[in-house]
């Protein structure tokens, strides 16, 4: 397959009636300004090609590719092109040998205009994760459905359902010392998997990268996961600051790390250096609504399961991380067992 600006060259081999050939192409508009295609030239086959092989373009998920339909500066629109050789093909139909060469389609492009159409895209999160990783990569990690939800399993530990909670990269994600947790393509368990202490000391002292909690999700835990999936987790720089003084800053760089209140709630006393998680947001959650959307259950009974954000209390000492039970955010003793459900990146 060969590409230029706005034409597509591929060279399909089909063998047998049934064969189906398809592959993937992304269009970018590398410009300045959002355009939309004025015309559509579908050269790919000949009459007498037709009779016994069809090709079909459109976008990845399926969805039509038409006159008007927008791509914005900057943007990525994923095709797919899908050559296939009949089955009810009769004898005369047959041909005596088959060539599919230097198959062709253009797509004209012109500076948008009111009349453009909105281009809506949602991708399969059935897909293998190298498929996921890779159109992240090319920059489509956006058209994945926000709250897609895919099984996985953890071998000893069981069966468990992941969730995308964040697509998006917003320009603050840019900001020198922001924790990239809730930036780009975000997964969290949307379960518990088990119970763990933050720390057999109970102390909140040098918070989540101290604990003994992150060495056990980045190592026990990570490495319960299916290897395709491992390969396809990127470390990621977490921020981590106390409720208090916001002094100093934990910085760590993590496969797997638990979430922060903020990144649920988008409360702006502690952990400003992150952001609320998509997912969350488009929920409505914060610290005084919907807190019941963040129940999680262990063997389907609803369990507190931790945050990476320390507690001080003053009086009581500094030995608390935050929590989250049923409707509320609470906190337990760094000695305690409670849930366990982190996140993690794909790239």
């Amino acid at each position: 397959m060969t590409e230029n600006d706005t034409i597509l060259t591929f060279n399909p081999t089909l063998k047998l009636p049934g064969d189906e050939n398809s592959f993937s192409v992304n269009i970018r508009n590398k410009g300045t300004i959002d355009a939309m295609i004025s015309e559509i030239i579908d050269t790919s086959l000949t009459p007498e090609q037709e009779k016994y092989a069809t090709c079909s373009v459109g976008y990845y998920d399926g969805t039509e590719i038409k006159e008007k339909d927008k791509i914005a500066a900057g943007e990525v629109l994923p095709l797919k092109v899908i050559v296939t050789y009949k089955e009810d093909l009769t004898a005369d139909d047959l041909p005596s040998e088959l060539t599919l060469s230097n198959l062709s389609l253009s797509i004209e492009y012109v500076p948008a205009d009111e009349t453009a159409n909105e281009v809506s895209i949602v991708l399969p999160i059935e897909e293998s994760w190298e498929r996921i990783a890779t159109n992240v990569k090319n920059g489509l990690g956006e058209y994945y459905e926000v709250g897609a939800t895919k099984d996985v399993d953890l071998g000893d530990l069981g069966v468990h359902t992941l969730r995308v909670v964040n697509t998006s990269t917003p320009d603050e994600c840019s900001t020198e010392g922001f924790s990239q947790s809730a930036c780009g393509f975000v997964v969290e368990f949307a379960d518990i998997i088990n119970k763990h202490a933050m720390n057999s000391t109970n102390t909140n002292a040098g918070g989540w990268r101290d604990s003994a909690m992150r060495t056990y999700l980045n190592d026990d835990i990570y490495n319960s996961l299916p290897e395709e999936l491992r390969e396809v987790i990127v470390v990621t720089t977490i921020t981590t600051v106390s409720e208090v003084d916001k002094t100093p800053d934990y910085v760590t760089n993590d496969k797997l790390y638990l979430l922060a209140q903020k990144e649920l709630t988008n409360y702006e006393y502690d952990d400003t250096k992150t952001k609320q998680l998509d997912y969350y947001m488009e929920q409505g959650v914060t610290s005084s609504n919907n807190l019941n959307l963040l129940s999680k259950s262990l063997n389907e009974k609803v369990t507190s399961w931790y945050l990476r954000s320390t507690r001080t209390y003053s009086l009581s000492g500094n030995n608390k991380f935050f929590t989250v039970y049923s409707n509320q955010i609470d906190d337990a003793q760094a000695s305690s067992e409670q849930g366990v459900s982190p996140a993690f990146r794909i790239g």
